[in-house]
């Protein structure tokens, strides 16, 4: 499991720059990601109302490059609970992924 979390917080750091070439800074992601777990991080994202990051790649049909994709991924699934991948399941969907 310890590997997994490594490669998803090798995978959220990539995100980052590909969000930047997306033409969106996320500092506060970035930051986040900085002070804390990525995983942890990413829980508590997804379990609140979209992000500013979130919405701003939704509108230019980027939603690939957000947390919630990477939480469906099923190589990602065993770091999160059923509830929080239906959540981004129902988010990504909601905004038409």
């Amino acid at each position: 499991m310890e590997e997994l979390k490594k490669q998803f917080t090798e995978d959220m750091r990539r995100l980052c720059i590909e969000i930047k070439n997306a033409s969106h800074n996320p500092s506060r992601f970035i930051q986040m990601l900085t002070d804390g777990d990525s995983v942890e991080v990413v829980k508590r994202l997804i379990m609140n109302e979209p992000t500013d990051t979130f919405l701003k790649l939704a509108a230019i049909c980027k939603l690939n490059l957000t947390v919630e994709y990477y939480v469906v991924m099923s190589k990602y699934q065993p770091l999160f609970s059923e509830e929080e991948i239906i959540k981004c399941k129902e988010r990504l969907e909601l905004y038409k992924y």
